[in-house]
Order: structure tokens, then C-alpha cells, then sequence
């Protein structure tokens, strides 16, 4: 981590971090260990630039908002990543 700025848990226990170090929100299994990445720095759809919260809905959606105001909703199927909707007010 780099820039850490939130944190969340999912309903399955894994760790979210915001972090703007690198741009991205990682996942880290209850034990700490690195699943995987979501995003990347950058203005287009599944980028982030300057993260400010990660959170978990009660469905399990990832929802993340960064410094446009952008609101991602994510889901995740095996080995996917779908963005639901993505609002820039």
C-alpha cells in the first residue's frame, strides 16, 4: 500500500482498501493476503483518480467514489469484474 484512505469489509470477510498510491482498490483476504486489484488510475470506465471511500452495500455491491464524484457499483462473478453503473454528477 501507498496511500491508504479507506477500508471496508465485504459480506465474505475480505479487506478494501482505497488507495490512491496506486489508484486502485485491493482486496485482501481476512488473513491480510492480496487477491486481487480493482481499477487503475486513470479517466475512463474501471479507473480511478483520487479515491475517497470504498464501502459494501447490504447485496454486496463494492461501491467506490472518487474526486469527479464518481459513484461505481461492482459485482463480482468468478474471474470477472462487472461495473454495474457509473454516475459522474
Amino acid at each position: 500500500m501507498k496511500e491508504p484512505v479507506d477500508i471496508a469489509v465485504d459480506i465474505d470477510g475480505n479487506i478494501l482498501v482505497a488507495d490512491n498510491g496506486i489508484g486502485s482498490i485491493l482486496v485482501l483476504e481476512p488473513s491480510g493476503k492480496l487477491m486481487r486489484n480493482i481499477g487503475s488510475p486513470g479517466n475512463e470506465k474501471g479507473h480511478f483518480k483520487d479515491l475517497s471511500s470504498v464501502t459494501v452495500a447490504p447485496n454486496g455491491d463494492i461501491v467506490v467514489a472518487d474526486s469527479r464524484i464518481q459513484v461505481s457499483s461492482l459485482l463480482w462473478f468468478p474471474f470477472e469484474l462487472i461495473f454495474l453503473n457509473i454516475s459522474v454528477y
